[in-house]
């Protein structure tokens, strides 16, 4: 008897515990259900809320210029202070000005700081379009794109005045390209461009090394823009840049291959020596111009990088035979050869993977961690688009849904175009997209500018946001979590009790959340 006095006392303290465990929880949940920003946690990709402003529906992650200020952002870059500078489109056709401004830390508001106003603008005169930029050793901002007619490169102090010492007035001509789209600064601050070059009426990847004066390097190749022929394929316009361990450049771009009588895109990868000259331990050539299976579909290249181990990852988009655009990717050996440990599922051994959804992304680019996972950036018609691929070239299961994140960044005007692209990495688990978003007037855009998580965040991984729809509330996120503590489990988990904008709508998602980040089974 006393036994069972002792079990029944047990039980009743264990049922009191539980109980004040809930009641606590949910005093919790009611009390900061009033505050909606929070930074969110659960799978990769979600926007950090502790960037930019709160928007009146509670979202926030994002920073909007006006159309006045930015109509566009066309690249991005982070100077050592940690603070984003954005490259974009101000003024009217057909008087565009490259503009430069830069944002605080946390994305609130321009930097009243830096240039004039947070704004630094260049106006030539004519059409001007800044598309990539880079900083260099000093925090300087370097800037490459179109000035008038003729491709540009401009130099800015860290404080975003004109950089007189650079160039002529700070610009500097890159006589023979007619644009640059891509752009980066090597270990001798050397500024290497590529773009788009013409000769005889035919396009021409091309690639120039300027050095930290603004002037032509002689020791690549003779102080010319180097035009890069690709046998019978041709190219049109560099799109990615990157050096390996020994300074070789690596170049990818929009090539094309004629098949009987019909064009096709193509992925492309050349490897040039610090000289200018191919590189003929790549592929024999110095280039590979490829098809990803079928070779009468349309393979666009947009980004190239290397992984630890030394090996070349091109990014791009798949038009599939429904010509809808697929975010996919091709790992090349050192040698240039396709590498045949990538791929998995139906492209097991082939060396290139394509994610199966419908983003429809275009110009993707490429980021490799240290795991050597591909952290792929798109430009989506209907969203700030990124994907993730594993090592192998799986699809990251723990990467948005099933490895792949759309966001919308406007909540204000959810049925604009918003388009992304442009991003840059601020840290190991966090980076910048930026693009344009529509506006309530048709055909009025403005710069935006979001912030994400690659991974959760270390510390915020057990999140009171238990939808994920970023705000915490007692009638969704409570009620969750009440019945979590008291051993619901299934379909009663969360019915009736998911938010709107939940992120994780199911009891599925729920219980995996919980399980995964919070240690509750």
């Amino acid at each position: 008897m006393h036994n069972t006095f002792e079990r029944a006392t047990q039980a009743f303290r264990n049922t009191a515990r539980s109980l004040h465990l809930l009641i606590t929880a949910a005093l919790l949940l009611v009390a900061t259900s009033i505050h909606a920003q929070i930074s969110l946690s659960g799978s990769g990709g979600e926007p950090d809320r502790d960037f930019g402003t709160l928007a009146a529906n509670g979202q926030s992650g994002v920073y909007l210029f006006t159309s006045a200020v930015m109509s566009s952002v066309l690249a991005a870059g982070i100077q050592s202070s940690a603070r984003p500078i954005l490259v974009g489109t101000c003024g009217v056709n057909p008087n565009e000005d490259i503009c430069v401004a830069r944002l605080t830390r946390d994305g609130t508001q321009i930097d009243s700081s830096f240039a004039v106003g947070g704004v630094a603008r260049f106006n030539s005169g004519g059409q001007d379009y800044g598309y990539a930029i880079s900083v260099d050793s000093n925090d300087r901002i370097v800037v490459a794109g179109v000035c008038g007619g003729v491709a540009c490169v401009l130099r800015y102090a860290g404080n975003g005045s004109v950089d007189t010492s650079y160039g002529v007035a700070g610009r500097s001509g890159v006589q023979g390209m007619i644009r640059a789209n891509s752009m980066l600064i090597d270990a001798s601050d050397n500024t290497i461009v590529g773009g788009e070059c013409y000769q005889a009426g035919l396009p021409y990847l091309c690639v120039a090394r300027l050095t930290s004066s603004g002037a032509f390097d002689a020791t690549f190749n003779g102080g010319n823009v180097r035009m890069i022929g690709l046998g019978s394929a041709s190219g049109e316009s560099v799109s990615g840049l990157t050096l390996d361990a020994s300074g070789n450049l690596l170049v990818t771009g929009y090539c094309r291959e004629t098949l009987a009588a019909q064009t096709y895109s193509r992925f492309c990868v050349m490897r040039l020596l610090p000289s200018g000259a191919f590189d003929t331990a790549f592929n024999t050539t110095g280039y590979r111009v490829f098809a990803l299976g079928n070779t009468t579909q349309n393979y666009s290249s947009g980004g190239v990088s290397i992984t630890p181990d030394g090996r070349v990852v091109v990014s791009g988009a798949c038009l599939n035979a429904s010509f809808i655009s697929l975010f996919c990717a091709a790992r090349l050996t050192a040698s240039g050869q396709l590498d045949t440990t990538f791929g998995v599922d139906s492209f097991a051994g082939l060396g290139y993977q394509i994610i199966n959804d419908v983003p429809t992304p275009n110009s993707v680019k490429v980021r490799i961690d240290e795991a050597s996972r591909l952290l792929l950036i798109g430009s989506c018609p209907n969203g700030f688009c990124m994907a993730r691929m594993l090592a192998s070239g799986r699809p990251d299961s723990l990467f948005g849904n099933n490895g792949m994140r759309l966001y919308r960044p406007d909540p204000a005007n959810p049925t604009a175009e918003q388009r992304g692209g442009v991003f840059v990495a601020l840290d190991g688990n966090r980076i910048l997209q930026a693009g344009y978003c529509g506006t309530a007037t048709p055909g009025q855009f403005r710069g935006c500018v979001a912030r994400y998580y690659i991974d959760t965040p270390p510390g915020e991984r057990c999140s009171l946001d238990i939808d994920g729809d970023g705000a915490i509330n007692a009638a969704t996120d409570g009620v969750i979590w009440a019945r979590a503590l008291l051993g619901i489990r299934g379909a009663a988990l969360t019915q009736g009790a998911i938010g709107a904008r939940a992120q994780r709508t199911s009891a599925d998602a729920v219980a995996t959340h919980l399980a995964t980040h919070c240690g509750i089974r």
